[in-house]
């Protein structure tokens, strides 16, 4: 569950490739599922036993040690994307409830938009896109097996996902930085941070 919402979270940032409209148009239809109050909740209910697991994954793992770079990075791209759940659903429930936003594309883009905050911004959800890409990656890696008819597959299986997601990443930030064209952020959304 908490898979596919992440899916349909980044098509619906690489919608506005076609613009800001592009986006919201996409969001509102997705939001027609996902915001309904059950899914709402097993959604955060998901995203909340898929931290724990990984938590209790982390402990038994040796960031430090020596271990095989594909596990560091499976290990380190893992915990990115734990810290990166619990900031991001944080800063969500926080503009809807603290501060009455309706959370959309400008929601996301304000940070970009106030300085300096967009030197946290760009990285933070680039790396954030890549994590998850590499976090694939090495999964997928791992299943396919260590035989040499796999090698090339299980090459593939790494670098493709970790590939495009930082094509998708570098996309995403680009527009909500405004790089691609043109982004007007509403007042209401930079007052949080000042601007």
């Amino acid at each position: 569950m908490l898979g596919t919402f992440v899916l349909v979270h980044l098509v619906n940032h690489l919608a506005g490739l076609r613009g800001v409209e592009a986006h919201l148009a996409f969001m509102q239809a997705a939001r027609a599922v996902y915001r309904h109050p059950a899914v709402e909740v097993l959604l955060l209910v998901s995203a909340a036993l898929q931290g724990l697991s990984g938590a209790a994954m982390l402990r038994r793992a040796r960031l430090f040690d020596a271990a095989p770079w594909m596990q560091r990075l499976q290990h380190w791209s893992g915990l990115y994307l734990g810290l990166f759940l619990v900031v991001h659903v944080t800063a969500v429930l926080a503009g809807r409830g603290v501060f009455d936003l309706d959370t959309t594309w400008y929601f996301a883009a304000a940070g970009f938009h106030v300085r300096p905050f967009a030197w946290f911004f760009a990285p933070y959800y680039g790396l954030a896109v890549l994590a998850l890409g590499a976090h694939m990656g090495c999964a997928l890696h791992r299943r396919l097996g260590s035989t040499p008819q796999t090698t090339r597959l299980r090459q593939a299986a790494l670098l493709l996902p970790m590939l495009g997601a930082a094509m998708a990443g570098g996309l995403i930030v680009s527009m909500l930085a405004g790089w691609l064209y043109p982004v007007r952020v509403p007042s209401e959304y930079l007052a949080p941070f000042g601007g």
